[in-house]
């Protein structure tokens, strides 16, 4: 049906990879807990969009020509790098400026160095989520061993295969953002938990970045 091929087993290992932690969920969990639920909401719905965007590249070949062609595969992966970093740069300056606040006489929040302490928004979600080749290049080998050889339209298999993975993408964004914004609420005011959080979260960025960077 639709194309498609083993689909329990294309449910059970796309739910796998969206569970798993990455950049772009981490942005939605530390803009929910900075914003609440409307900014996280924001940034998910960039999160999906990019992932959306990445399932239509893919179909019309981009993810084949990042595998035929390195250097393109390179540079985005360092663009993408790059990008990931200057934003752990940034939660980790917001961190020391609002440990500066806590030591401080002063117990009104400092402001944080200009784009680290706003939640992260739509646009920014996307650029995430769009510049990590490796998600185009899953898209493309994973979603392919469950369209059927035979199917007469496979790009409309493709697009069923691609709602089922986004259906469990917003969904659990959805309840990242409900269980993050409950927690902003809770160390809201307590300037050192924030600031701990905030550069744990800036330190996985770098992490995440290292990893992108060399391809781990």
């Amino acid at each position: 049906m639709w194309g498609t091929q083993h689909l329990t087993a294309f449910a059970l290992g796309a739910l796998v990879f969206v569970l798993l932690p990455g950049p772009s969920s981490l942005t939605t969990l530390g803009s929910a807990a900075q914003g609440g639920v409307r900014a996280g909401l924001r940034c998910a719905l960039g999160v999906v969009c990019g992932e959306v965007t990445l399932m239509v590249l893919t179909v019309f070949g981009a993810a084949r020509l990042l595998r035929a062609d390195p250097e393109i595969v390179t540079w985005v992966r360092w663009l993408g790098a790059a990008y990931i970093a200057w934003l752990g740069i940034g939660m980790l300056r917001a961190a020391f400026a609002t440990l500066r606040t806590a030591g401080g006489r002063d117990a009104a929040p400092a402001p944080a160095p200009h784009g680290t302490a706003t939640p992260a928004g739509t646009r920014r979600a996307f650029v995430i989520t769009v510049l990590n080749p490796k998600a185009m290049l899953f898209f493309l080998s994973f979603f392919l061993q469950f369209v059927d050889p035979a199917a007469h339209r496979p790009h409309q298999a493709f697009a069923t295969l691609g709602a089922v993975y986004e259906l469990f993408s917003a969904c659990y964004l959805f309840c990242l953002v409900l269980a993050a914004a409950r927690i902003g609420r809770a160390v809201e005011g307590r300037h050192r938990l924030t600031a701990v959080l905030r550069g744990s979260a800036g330190l996985l960025f770098l992490g995440f970045s290292t990893a992108l960077a060399f391809g781990l």
